[in-house]
């Protein structure tokens, strides 16, 4: 080895770890404190989304849908698998708290389908709904059904849903976007993070809403970005709503070769703890990535969605601060430190070669609460282990 040579495993060999994980996947780099342990491969053609809720993962893919028992997320267990005769629009699963109802939305326009998801082993569809709107959202146990523009379903009865009159973006005095993202933090109370195919000071704010009663929702407090240059996308606030941060992801338009400060879609933190007094969430910090060699950890973006965030996912044990999990697309899956001024920092990351990870999310049981769920549209599923402190911070 030349002197070079040996200069560079000085400074990268204590740091990362560079090798094939188990199982003969493509070459990896890994920080400390995260272990390969294996692949679910996908069995649902190319895999768009996947749901981790109380020992099930849920996959959804072109060509269908499996469910996985991950009680034990070493040995996961394939329990069923669905053909469903229509293409799900990508990231439009939606399930009910107690897993026993499964909302999909079609592409290309298509109908809601609704599922009881009761017996794992056994998924049935019970009524499809017509809507126009790209993707549709739950709440109160999917016994609701939103719309990303602006439809409302009756699903109370989930044999025989109904479709309402009113707007509920005109009700709840919401931006007039037609793609809404969605996200229940608690019994009827949503995190809306509007995001469209336009840059305008329309789409710079996300929103907090109370739609406990879902025929008259009511916008109680918003947060505005602090850059014109991307917009929201998703929306997370740990704990059910009782945090003091509220996270969000945000997406950049545009193709990057390499990640820089004013060309990615970052993770944000937000500070909930004055909203119903203010009527406002307000900014703390952005964490974003940037390019690098591989060896050192960070990649060179080459795709659109290279230098931005996918699905998120906070630990469990988060709590004014923590660990977040984010799928990061070319950049793998990172693992963010939140400190108890929310501020962020990296902390540990897994990159694979050939990465475009979607999302991350952590095994949603206590028993396995080290246990990550990184979905890897190329082929599947990684299967990942956190063995740093789960108190990790940015501080």
């Amino acid at each position: 080895m030349g002197r070079l040579g040996r200069i560079l495993l000085l400074l990268v060999g204590p740091l990362l770890a560079i090798g094939p994980p188990a199982g003969g996947q493509a070459l990896v780099v890994s920080s400390s404190g995260v272990d390969y342990v294996g692949l679910i491969p996908s069995d649902v053609g190319l895999p768009s989304q996947m749901k981790v809720q109380e020992g099930w993962l849920f996959l959804i893919g072109d060509s269908g849908l499996a469910i996985y028992g991950v009680k034990a997320p070493r040995a996961p267990q394939l329990v069923s698998r669905l053909v469903l005769g229509y293409r799900p629009i990508p990231q439009a699963v939606q399930l009910a708290p107690d897993g026993e109802v499964l909302v999909l939305k079609e592409a290309d326009g298509g109908p809601v389908h609704i599922y009881d998801s009761t017996d794992k082993a056994n998924v049935v569809e019970v009524s499809r709904i017509a809507i126009g709107d790209l993707y549709a959202f739950c709440l109160l146990g999917c016994s609701w059904l939103y719309g990303s523009s602006g439809s409302i379903i009756d699903a109370r009865d989930p044999a025989s849903p109904v479709r309402m009159r009113p707007d509920w973006r005109k009700l709840a005095g919401a931006e007039q976007t037609p793609n809404h993202n969605l996200q229940e933090v608690r019994g009827g109370w949503l995190l809306d993070s509007p995001s469209a195919g336009v840059f305008d000071d329309s789409f710079l704010s996300f929103g907090l809403i109370d739609a406990r009663s879902p025929l008259s929702p009511e916008t109680v407090a918003r947060g505005r970005s602090t850059d014109d240059r991307y917009r929201f996308q998703s929306a997370s606030w740990p704990r059910a709503g009782r945090d003091r941060f509220v996270l969000l992801t945000a997406a950049w338009a545009g193709e990057a070769i390499e990640c820089r400060e004013d060309n990615q879609g970052p993770l944000l933190t937000y500070d909930a703890r004055r909203f119903r007094q203010t009527g406002a969430f307000r900014p703390i910090d952005a964490f974003r990535v940037r390019s690098g060699w591989y060896v050192d950890g960070n990649a060179r973006a080459t795709t659109a969605l290279g230098c931005n965030t996918g699905g998120f996912d906070a630990h469990p044990r988060f709590r004014t601060g923590g660990l977040v999990v984010v799928g990061h697309a070319d950049h793998g899956t990172r693992f963010v430190g939140v400190d108890s001024r929310g501020r962020m920092a990296e902390v540990g990351h897994f990159l694979p070669a050939v990465a475009q990870t979607a999302a991350a999310e952590w095994a949603s049981s206590a028993r396995n609460e080290r246990y990550v769920f990184a979905l890897e549209p190329s082929r599947g599923v990684d299967i990942l282990r956190w063995t740093g402190p789960l108190d990790s911070t940015a501080g």
